[in-house]
């Protein structure tokens, strides 16, 4: 899928993948406090009438906890509950694999960021899919035993 930016805004997509971030010589990364992180690529669909997609990802570390300070969850737990419906803060959320959410339909709020004289879409927000979204999904890379 060659790379291009999109404007910000939501987009509908279908999640591709969802696998542990691994480095360089193979071992699965890990959070400064030592939580595990993962990957996930979700296929947004640009609607400027091509009908190509553009792959996103966005890296979570593996928690389901609410911030004390903010009262915000996690990340991950926001995202789970966008695409699966699962509430945050029910411990269901820690039952779901990789292969749970493949090819899962889901709208996410791109932004652009600038990093290293480079500009990047990056998902910020996540909701649940359009019922009237009846898009074909893309096609996603299984790894189905993955924990979140």
């Amino acid at each position: 899928m060659p790379f291009r930016n999109l404007p910000p805004g939501i987009y509908s997509g279908t999640i591709t993948q969802a696998a542990p971030e691994k480095s360089d010589d193979g071992s699965v990364v890990v959070d400064k406090w030592g939580r595990q992180r993962i990957i996930i690529k979700v296929a947004l669909f640009d609607d400027n009438g091509d009908g190509n997609t553009v792959e996103v990802r966005r890296y979570f570390a593996i928690s389901y906890g609410q911030s004390k300070d903010s009262g915000r969850w996690s990340a991950l737990a926001e995202f789970l509950e966008a695409v699966t419906g699962t509430k945050c803060g029910d411990k269901a959320q820690q039952n779901i694999k990789g292969k749970d959410i493949l090819g899962k339909p889901l709208r996410v709020k791109t932004a652009n960021v600038e990093k290293d004289g480079k500009t990047y879409t990056n998902m910020v927000e996540f909701f649940p899919a359009n019922a009237s979204d009846t898009r074909p999904p893309a096609a996603a890379e299984i790894e189905d035993e993955i924990p979140f």
